[in-house]
C-alpha cells in the first residue's frame, strides 16, 4: 500500500511490525535506522499502511532534509519558518513541522482518510510536488 521506493532512499533502515503499544502507533529511531509500527488488533490494513508511511516520512526527513528544506516545507504549507519542527515535551507529533511533513507523506502514499496533522489541511497537489522533490533529492 506504500509505493514509494523507501528501501532505495533509506539505505540501511529497517521496519519492524510489533504488537500494539499504549499511547503510540509508531516510532522512528534515527540512530538505529529503525521504524517501528505498533499494530493493534482492531486496526485496518489501511490504518497500518498510513502509520508505516508516516514513520517513513520521518525517516526520510531526518535522513535527507536540511534546515533550509524544512523551512521550504513550512513556507509551502503557509506556516511560519519558526514553527517547531521536532517534538517537544508535552506536544503532539501532529502539531510539529516534522509531524505535518510525515502526515503529508502518508496522505500522498495512502490517501487522506487517516490524515491527522494539526498544522495544515491535507496537502494540495502543488504541495505534494514540493514534497516529492524533497524526498527524492
Amino acid at each position: 500500500m506504500v509505493s514509494f521506493p523507501w528501501r532505495e532512499r533509506l539505505e540501511g533502515w529497517r521496519v519492524e511490525f510489533l504488537p500494539g503499544r499504549s499511547g503510540f502507533l509508531g516510532s522512528t529511531w534515527p540512530r538505529e535506522k529503525l521504524v517501528e509500527v505498533y499494530v493493534r488488533d482492531n486496526q485496518s490494513p489501511e490504518s497500518v499502511a498510513h502509520i508505516l508511511a508516516h514513520e517513513l516520512g520521518h525517516a526520510l526527513d531526518v535522513t535527507h532534509n536540511s534546515t533550509d528544506e524544512r523551512k521550504r516545507w513550512l513556507r509551502t504549507r503557509g506556516l511560519s519558518e519558526d514553527t517547531l519542527w521536532f517534538i517537544a515535551d508535552g506536544k503532539s507529533d501532529f502539531a510539529t513541522g516534522a509531524g505535518d511533513f510525515a502526515e503529508a507523506f502518508a496522505a500522498w502514499q495512502t490517501g487522506p482518510a487517516h490524515y491527522r496533522s494539526q498544522l495544515a489541511p491535507v496537502p494540495s497537489p502543488a504541495q505534494i510536488e514540493v514534497l516529492n522533490e524533497l524526498v527524492r533529492n
